[in-house]
């Protein structure tokens, strides 16, 4: 692979970010939203991918998610990992897999309990992400396969098994 660095998202990162969502989700809302993540967030944190000529080739994003509990009893905040995109041209090189670890990492150092993801199963249980259904958790979304929503636990001491919902911040309710 060629050398590829992960870095920080910044301000002057949007117009990049913006073209490379176009590209890689022609017929979706996913640029959009994210721009209206960066806007409307405080705790928006987004990562690039950028190859030696400082082209912006993949990006990642961790938003709030809000796990309530079904009895009504207490909620538990965790991260929402979404949209995930990789040029097209740059795909099947690894990169969405490195940014994918890399922000399981980063993610540990923002104290959060869990990751929730609506996914492809096959790519993100490899990282550690488990069916969700499992806690007794399920997605906002009723219309999405159950198999299809994951969490990665970051403190396994603090999840509680017990059933409920997850909430993704109103932003993503366009893209599904």
């Amino acid at each position: 692979m060629t050398s590829v660095t992960i870095q920080p998202e910044n301000i002057d990162h949007a117009e990049a970010i913006a073209a490379l969502y176009a590209v890689g989700f022609p017929d979706s809302p996913e640029g959009q939203i994210v721009a209206q993540l960066r806007k409307n967030c405080s705790d928006y944190h987004g990562w690039v991918a950028v190859n030696p000529e400082q082209q912006i080739i993949g990006h990642i994003l961790l938003t709030p998610t809000e796990m309530e509990f079904a009895d009504g009893s207490a909620s538990m905040g965790g991260l929402g990992l979404a949209p995930l995109v990789v040029h097209p041209d740059w795909q099947n090189q690894g990169i969405g897999s490195n940014l994918v670890r890399y922000v399981l990492k980063a993610a540990a150092e923002l104290s959060q309990t869990f990751i929730a993801v609506l996914g492809d199963p096959q790519y993100y249980q490899r990282f550690g992400f488990v069916a969700a259904a499992q806690w007794g958790w399920q997605s906002e979304y009723n219309d999405i396969p159950t198999e299809a929503f994951m969490i990665y636990p970051l403190q396994l001491d603090r999840l509680i098994q017990k059933n409920g919902t997850v909430y993704y911040r109103a932003e993503f309710a366009e893209a599904i």
